[in-house]
């Protein structure tokens, strides 16, 4: 049984590892720039670099490739690097070249510059750019490692260790049920180191058979997909290799711990089933600790990755309803770009549905904070008058009117009426909030009024893109700021304050073309489809989800084994003191409360330790049942122990 086991483990992990490495070459293909001799990135480039790279390449017969980002405006994929050729020749099939004329004039050269050709390395042209007066550094284009980092990331090294404790409780269970054979095998002659290790060749035979088959399998998936480089290749077997050599420590491990076992025990007292107490209980009790402590955390990502879960499913329920887009950054730093940024917002609030939603969400923003906070805590929306109207907020004729056609620095507060009573100081805290962004007086107005929130929640029309620190997309009674793209206009507040809120639009085609009007093509960010981004999202939190039940299985099954063991060697190490005290008529409390005691402290550690660190409360839980299994294995194991007590009395 314990072999078969071992078996399922080794696959399910190994299986596990392999699927992770071909999510990322699946997924990050596009950026990791194979088949390139080298690269550096410019973190500050001279007016010049452009004739600069002309003139090296043409110097060293080498192809020189300048990244461009392409903006994706389908919201299906990330921005699209293309590449501005410098050398003659044919870039490879993965540097496809921009021969856009916008694109070559206006892209900023602070970026990847990737080498093709022995000529030059990366580090002798990182060299001569700086001595010209660029700042440069090498470009990381190894990828190998990715998965290695991935499975050491915090969501997921919880579950690397569930795996691990897993693996030592089937070998130490298998060793502890194989002592009296190999006492046996030791008076036969064989040695205790060959013991120790005499069935770590099958398994890694194993390990590595299973490795091979399912690095093959992956291999092929990515062969027919034609991601044919070997650096794609090297990403799936970095981390492959990294788990094998983590098995192997393991095997090692146990196997040094089996001989210590071994030498330290008569031969005569192993054929008899006695093991070496001390250093093997004690050991097993740390595993066991470490093995709640594992599932406890488990079960928590569990229980909130759960949430987060709904979280998303309810945000993709509400996105169902729209279609709109909108670009992941609108940070741009050419000259003018502020003027042509304001004029595309113009133009395009125009011609579609323009609509601007901006929380607090990644400020941590408190629910019961509606005045101004230096740490941006409020619970606060800035949108459009259009946002009002999709959630439901009713307001008379008269201020409807005065909100949908605001003059220029004019803007509109909304206190939801659970606020009512702090209306007049809520209008004067956030009228001088808005008028503090500069020295100078904005006279910006203010249009206020109390509002009733027509639902428990308002939807925000979150995108989640990679800077969303957190899976929200509704919000409880927020204040409300209504803008429009002119209410800073004329101020330096307008961009700072417009490019940090979420810009959406309705017309893909229509805003694209905007984009291209106003030379706004090497400025803006990727555009995200608010159905796909979380679409996207919740594939990658539940994909966490798949890892940590499977994890958490595994941990509650190697608990078990671990019980079973723990047990095995306290009843068998005191197996003629037991039998004694049965038969002078004690309980069964009576003869092992020391040893319950010390689980019952095991117990009680985990349960303080969950309060500690404020786990969710259904993972006390786990404590509880940790101890029903415990108390069940135990004493199914106390009964079938007394079978035994008159051979146990008779020396045997």
């Amino acid at each position: 049984m314990y072999k078969k086991l071992e078996k399922i483990l080794i696959v399910l992990s190994v299986a596990m590892v392999v699927s992770l490495g071909t999510f990322i070459v699946i997924a990050k293909h596009k950026q990791m720039f194979v088949g390139a001799d080298g690269g550096v990135l410019v973190l500050k480039a001279k007016t010049n670099i452009k004739e600069v790279m002309a003139d090296i390449a043409k110097e060293k017969h080498v192809l020189i490739a300048k990244q461009i980002m392409v903006a994706s405006t389908d919201g299906k994929q990330d921005n699209q690097p293309t590449f501005q050729k410098f050398g003659k020749g044919k870039l490879p099939h993965d540097f496809p070249e921009q021969k856009g004329k916008k694109y070559l004039e206006n892209s900023g050269d602070d970026v990847y510059y990737f080498i093709f050709g022995k000529g030059i390395d990366a580090k002798t042209l990182s060299k001569r750019l700086n001595d010209l007066g660029n700042q440069t550094v090498l470009a990381d284009t190894d990828w190998r490692f990715q998965g290695i980092s991935a499975m050491l990331d915090l969501r997921l090294i919880i579950g690397t260790l569930l795996f691990i404790i897993s693996y030592i409780a089937l070998l130490m269970a298998q060793v502890t049920a194989n002592l009296k054979k190999q006492g046996i095998q030791r008076l036969s002659g064989m040695s205790g180191f060959v013991l120790a290790f005499s069935g770590i060749r099958q398994r890694l035979a194993f390990l590595f058979i299973t490795a091979s088959l399912l690095l093959g399998i992956s291999s092929l998936i990515l062969y027919m997909l034609n991601l044919k480089h070997a650096m794609y290749f090297g990403v799936l077997l970095f981390p492959v290799l990294f788990w094998v050599f983590v098995l192997v420590g393991v095997e090692v491990f146990v196997g040094g711990i089996t001989y210590l076992f071994l030498q330290r025990q008569k031969i005569n007292l192993v054929i008899k089933h006695r093991v070496p107490l001390g250093a093997l209980m004690n050991m097993v009790l740390v595993l066991q600790l470490l093995a709640l402590i594992c599932l406890i955390f488990s079960f928590a990502n569990v229980l909130n990755n759960h949430k987060e879960i709904q979280r998303l499913e309810h945000a993709q329920v509400a996105w169902s309803k729209y279609d709109y887009i909108a670009p992941s950054s609108l940070a741009g730093s050419k000259d003018g770009y502020r003027q042509q940024l304001s004029n595309f917002l113009l133009e395009a609030n125009e011609k579609e549905e323009m609509l601007i939603v901006s929380d607090n969400f990644n400020n941590l923003s408190k629910i019961d904070q509606y005045f101004p906070t230096p740490h941006v805590e409020e619970n606060v929306l800035y949108v459009t008058y259009n946002y009002l109207e999709k959630v439901g907020i009713r307001l008379d004729s008269t201020l409807s009117e005065k909100l949908a056609n605001m003059p220029d620095k004019t803007y509109g507060i909304l206190i939801p009426e659970t606020q009512s009573k702090q209306k007049k100081e809520l209008v004067a805290a956030w009228s001088e909030k808005m008028n503090s962004y500069s020295d100078k007086p904005l006279g910006i107005e203010a249009i206020s009024a109390i509002y009733q929130v027509p639902s428990k929640e308002l939807f925000t029309f979150r995108m989640f893109g990679w800077t969303a620190v957190d899976n929200r997309s509704f919000i409880k009674n927020p204040l409300l700021i209504v803008v429009t793209p002119q209410t800073f206009d004329g101020t330096d507040k307008v961009f700072s304050w417009i490019s940090k809120g979420q810009v959406q639009f309705s017309d893909g085609p229509l805003t694209d073309a905007l984009i291209k009007k106003h030379g706004l093509e090497n400025s803006l960010g990727s555009f995200s489809n608010g159905k796909f981004a979380v679409a996207n999202r919740l594939a990658g939190v539940r994909t966490q989800q798949l890892f940590m039940v499977v994890a958490s299985i595994m941990a509650l099954m190697s608990a078990v084994f671990l019980i079973s063991l723990m047990n095995l060697i306290y009843l068998y190490q005191n197996r003629k003191k037991f039998a004694v005290a049965c038969l002078a008529g004690k309980s069964l409390f009576e003869i092992h409360k020391h040893y319950l005691t010390q689980l019952l402290i095991m117990i009680g550690f985990s349960v303080v330790m969950i309060f500690v660190t404020h786990l969710p409360a259904l993972t006390l839980l786990i404590p509880f049942l940790f101890l029903g299994i415990i108390l069940a294995v135990f004493i199914r194991q106390v009964y079938a122990s007394k079978t035994a007590s008159l051979a146990t009395l008779k020396g045997e």
